[in-house]
């Protein structure tokens, strides 16, 4: 830099990159000393900048196994495009994971979207804050204190249940059902 001190350190003994900093503590380390408050504009940030415009485009951050191949990827954060002008542009935050390592193909698992809208399985839609896709007989929301299972909505074969502890409580199946799996009633009570 202009005062003659160095910017970028390599520490090729122990294989560490240094930005900012003579001592890097890690494979890479960033030290930026600032006062910026702004979200996206503070003085210590990593930039990802895509300049193609492209709806769909964006960055991401990649983990692998050990080679960039689709078979030793198993995790990404990213971030595509959903919409972009003169004004400036929009877009979603994803995190993606594989289920398996024969997979070849990272899944989106939850996404942010420019609205604020959160999809755990799926893209929400702009009317939806919250949404959880999930299939048949899985805990869509669980509580739990340590290894205490407090409870939580589950679903099975088209019935949402809420439940405390392993024990079903209110089903909803188009009725409501307290005491029992199977309403026959809009409000259905059993002891």
């Amino acid at each position: 830099n202009a005062a003659g001190t160095s910017v970028l350190n390599v520490d090729t003994t122990n294989g560490r990159v240094g930005i900012g900093t003579t001592g890097p503590g890690s494979i890479l380390h960033i030290v930026k000393t600032g006062t910026a408050t702004t979200i996206g504009a503070k003085d210590a940030r990593i930039l990802l900048q895509n300049d193609t415009g492209t709806v769909g485009a964006g960055g991401e951050i990649v983990f692998t196994y050990s080679a960039d191949t689709n078979t030793e990827r198993y995790a990404a954060i990213g971030t595509y495009a959903t919409a972009n002008d003169a004004t400036g542009g929009a877009g979603n935050l994803y995190f993606a994971t594989k289920q398996l390592p024969a997979d070849t193909a990272l899944t989106e698992r939850l996404t942010i979207t420019n609205a604020g809208n959160v999809g755990i399985g799926t893209t929400p839609a702009s009317n939806e804050k919250l949404v959880v896709d999930f299939a048949d007989n899985i805990w869509g929301l669980r509580f739990k204190r340590g290894a205490t299972d407090l409870g939580g909505l589950h679903a099975n074969s088209g019935i949402l249940s809420v439940e405390t502890g392993s024990a079903g409580k209110l089903y909803i199946n188009g009725n409501v059902g307290i005491g029992t799996t199977a309403p026959g009633a809009k409000l259905d009570i059993s002891n």
